[in-house]
């Protein structure tokens, strides 16, 4: 859509995101610029792509009206998924609103599970042998325990650390090419094509003012909820240290 509609040349590189970061750096290394806008996650941003600095600031490409109107974005304002808030902005997020536990039917009936009524309370260590969750060796785990630390019980649905971000490279080979379409692309037309060209997709976008499209009921967030995701929020980024540290003395006590 985008090269039909400006007439510009799009090739688009596809894979593990590991893989082609991977990739990507080591091109750079040897003084190869062939990236403009990388489509990645959260994570490969924030451990890899920030930190080689392969990456220009973000909130001075953003021109278009439609983009720039932050009421037309969740909670009135752009996020970025960097400590700087200045890099990765998110666009997309995938929505969790309930851990995977298992229970043993010979030791628990379903009206004591009925009693877990918040996050916390799988702490409690009256499940202790007989609820699991996912394991600690599983990311998905470690997130689900870090979004307790930081949502202690208030109620709020929280989103997952899988955040869709979009950057643009420094040393971009088509810096104007890039500039325009990061604008289009966080703009309404171009936001609500990734709801309705990708059948079933499971994340939603950050924008208010689109339809939903395509997207699976359990990712469509809901009027007047307020959800968190502690990755974007600048407020929790000092306090990662302090929730690993509360999730290393669970992690010891399961060892004695």
């Amino acid at each position: 859509m985008f090269s039909k509609k400006f007439g510009v040349k799009v090739e688009v590189s596809t894979g593990n995101a590991t893989d082609t970061v991977n990739r990507v750096l080591a091109e750079r290394k040897a003084g190869r610029y062939i990236m403009d806008v990388a489509l990645i996650s959260s994570r490969e941003n924030n451990q890899r792509l920030v930190p080689s600095e392969s990456l220009v600031p973000f909130p001075p490409l953003l021109i278009h009206p439609d983009v720039v109107d932050t009421s037309n974005w969740y909670l009135g304002r752009h996020w970025y998924a960097d400590k700087a808030s200045a890099y990765a902005f998110i666009y997309h997020v995938t929505k969790e609103d309930q851990y995977e536990t298992w229970y043993n039917t010979d030791k628990l009936k379903e009206a004591e599970i009925a009693t877990i009524k918040k996050q916390t309370d799988f702490f409690d260590p009256r499940w202790k042998g007989k609820i699991v969750g996912q394991g600690m060796g599983d990311p998905s785990g470690i997130r689900q325990m870090i979004d307790s630390y930081f949502e202690p019980d208030r109620g709020q649905e929280w989103i997952r650390t899988y955040l869709c971000c979009i950057s643009v490279f420094s040393n971009a080979p088509h810096p104007n090419a890039a500039k325009l379409f990061a604008n289009w692309f966080l703009s309404k037309e171009g936001q609500t094509l990734t709801h309705t060209l990708v059948p079933n997709i499971d994340r939603s976008s950050l924008r208010n003012d689109i339809p939903f499209g395509e997207v699976t009921p359990d990712q469509r967030r809901k009027s007047g909820v307020e959800y968190a995701f502690p990755d974007a929020d600048p407020r929790f980024g000092p306090r990662q240290e302090e929730a690993q540290k509360w999730i290393y003395k669970i992690w010891e006590s399961k060892q004695k």
